[in-house]
């Protein structure tokens, strides 16, 4: 619990610490560990992973109504099938976990009813393991899943279906991440640290921008801008439009695990395994408006409510940390 944790929190008042939101299991360490569907007005239901299942978790962000419900979601066509990353797709009306592992790409239902299982392409070499991740979807229209073989699948909906529309090659190693925009355009990152822009219409390069050999962990977009986190603990800002670098920040010590964007107050925020939660303003440049640390808990995962208020995920740890938007 909270009282067991110490909390350094610095800089403004922008954020307080709420409650912490109790899961019947505990979070792997997985970059981007955590995916929030906001049901209604009132209601949560948060999707991590651990090890091969997907725990979910029903709750509200206000602090007047703390009763939690849980759920496990277990791939049954392989035991024992390692998971790599969970998240919510809603696209062409319809609502689903896209549940990533190391042999198929599963999507299911709110409620666990399987809806697909479609197999992950060869590793690049066959001395490497397949394994999807990196998800995201596009215009509420298709669905986008990173491989380790470098491939994107992209997914779809026909007659009330979901269907594989296509592959495509974006990446000479494994994919890390990937993000949409509300734009015609999606953007995918690798273990080397590659960004790449693509048309989703047509699967065409718009532009990329080259890495550094350290792996570009998770993408957001703001605007016209992609902000990428790195396992360096850099933050590089890049434009869309112009193909060009922004700026780079050093907003971590250790490894970026996810990156989240509030677009209406124009935050950003970071999570690490430096045990920081850092929330900067983006909207003219990047400043730093919001830092904390939690010791001695590594953060696998962030997303905003429409509230504002930010929830986590912290490694080994059966539960969810709030933070309550203050100003």
């Amino acid at each position: 619990g909270t009282q067991n944790r110490l909390f350094l929190p610095r800089g403004s008042g922008m954020f307080k610490l709420g409650r912490e939101i109790p899961a019947a299991t505990s979070t792997s360490y997985l970059t981007n560990n955590l995916s929030v569907l906001e049901t209604d007005g009132k209601k949560c239901l948060a999707a991590f992973v651990n090890r091969n299942i997907v725990q979910l978790v029903q709750y509200s962000p206000s602090e007047l109504d703390q009763l939690t419900t849980h759920q496990r979601i277990a791939p049954e066509k392989i035991s024992g099938t390692q998971l790599f990353q969970a998240k919510w797709c809603t696209f062409a009306g319809l609502t689903a976990l896209a549940v990533l592992s190391v042999a198929e790409v599963f999507f299911y239902s709110p409620d666990g009813k399987l809806l697909l299982a479609h197999p992950v392409p060869p590793a690049a070499s066959s001395t490497e393991t397949a394994f999807s991740r990196g998800v995201d979807t596009w215009q509420g229209q298709l669905v986008f899943v990173g491989c380790a073989s470098g491939d994107v699948l992209v997914f779809g909906v026909a007659v009330g279906q979901i269907v594989h529309k296509s592959t495509f090659r974006a990446h000479g190693c494994a994919v890390q991440a990937i993000a949409c925009s509300s734009k015609a355009i999606v953007a995918t990152s690798d273990d080397q640290g590659n960004v790449k822009v693509w048309n989703p219409n047509t699967l065409a390069e718009v532009c990329s921008f080259p890495g550094s050999s350290l792996p570009c962990t998770c993408l957001v977009f703001h605007g016209d801008s992609i902000f990428a986190g790195f396992s360096s603990g850099h933050i590089r800002q890049f434009c869309t439009m112009k193909g060009r670098l922004l700026c780079e920040v050093n907003a971590h010590a250790r490894c970026i695990n996810a990156l989240a964007v509030d677009p209406k107050a124009g935050l950003l925020a970071s999570v690490s395994d430096d045990c920081r939660l850092q929330v900067w303003s983006v909207n003219s440049g990047v400043s730093l408006k919001y830092s904390t640390a939690i010791v001695n808990s590594m953060l696998m995962g962030v997303c905003f409510h429409t509230d504002g208020s930010l929830l986590l995920t912290c490694y080994d740890t059966a539960g969810f940390v709030l933070f309550n938007r203050v100003v």
